[in-house]
């Protein structure tokens, strides 16, 4: 009897963590950010308000920014936030950038801004939305023969590799303090929540696997970076307080010549610490595509 209480009290605290861990995990999902207005007001640039739809039937909100006569089209891609967020986060990029000579399209990913949904998918599929993205540039007359590639930040990073190495189409990536896979996404995060990785890591991962589908792992960035034959350039921030900073010299390991990485001395968001010292390095791996 005492044995079969002490059973009944274990299943009960595991599905009360289940129940906790898969309610904190929709939460973070299921939301739909706005646009961050003060960098909108930063930043007036010249703007062209487009949209298209994904191949599962999302409508993708965007700003194009082209330049006469550009180096080349860069696709910009913003991470995860849950208020005052969006394509605006990309704006600071959007402006060296267009000084520099290339043109830019900054995509509300679904879920954010002016796109539609109400549930963000970690990359799994926001791809569709970058790959939306590449063919409507694609499209466009100004930007025949001309390189284009994506640029992502955080989640946008992870989704600028996940969609270079799934449609094996693109010139070149960026990515800024990607996450190697959604796994080593959700150990750093429970260990920065002061929660026992071993207990909460199956649990997550089984919630994830109810909102993402069974198959999201097939999506980790670390999975799919050695299919990307393009030049790529990764950022790390050594005192990064959202993502392990060590994913991004793994993906490094696994990315194909040419590559650059760059480990700065920052927490997550290097540009606004060390912005000259960041647009540099970008400038200066567009500048030898």
């Amino acid at each position: 009897m005492k044995y079969l209480i002490l059973i009944c009290l274990i299943l009960i605290i595991l599905t009360l963590c289940f129940l906790y861990t898969w309610w904190k995990f929709r939460q973070a999902i299921y939301i739909h950010a706005d646009l961050n207005q003060k960098l909108i007001d930063n930043y007036p640039l010249d703007k062209k308000s487009v949209s298209f739809k994904t191949s599962d039937g999302e409508i993708i909100s965007a700003w194009y920014m082209p330049v006469i006569n550009s180096k080349a089209v860069i696709i910009l891609i913003h991470g995860l936030t849950d208020k005052n967020g969006g394509k605006a986060l990309m704006l600071p990029h959007a402006d060296y950038l267009t000084k520099n000579g290339y043109s830019v399209l900054l995509l509300d990913l679904r879920s954010t801004g002016e796109s539609s949904g109400s549930k963000v998918y970690l990359g799994t599929k926001e791809w569709q939305d970058a790959e939306a993205s590449f063919n409507f540039l694609k499209t466009l007359p100004e930007n025949k023969d001309k390189k284009i590639g994506f640029f992502g930040i955080s989640m946008g990073a992870a989704t600028a590799i996940i969609t270079a190495g799934k449609i094996q189409q693109g010139d070149f990536v960026i990515a800024s303090v990607p996450y190697a896979s959604f796994d080593k996404l959700f150990s750093f995060q429970l260990a920065k929540e002061h929660l026992f990785v071993p207990l909460f890591l199956p649990l997550i991962k089984f919630s994830a696997a109810i909102e993402l589908g069974n198959q999201y792992s097939d999506f980790d960035p670390e999975k799919l970076i050695s299919k990307i034959k393009k030049p790529i350039l990764i950022f790390a921030a050594k005192n990064d307080g959202d993502v392990d900073y060590k994913d991004a010299g793994y993906l490094y390991s696994l990315a194909n010549e040419p590559k650059i990485i760059w480990l700065a001395d920052t927490s997550h968001d290097i540009h606004q610490e060390k912005p000259e010292e960041f647009s540099k390095h970008v400038l200066d791996f567009l500048s030898n595509l």
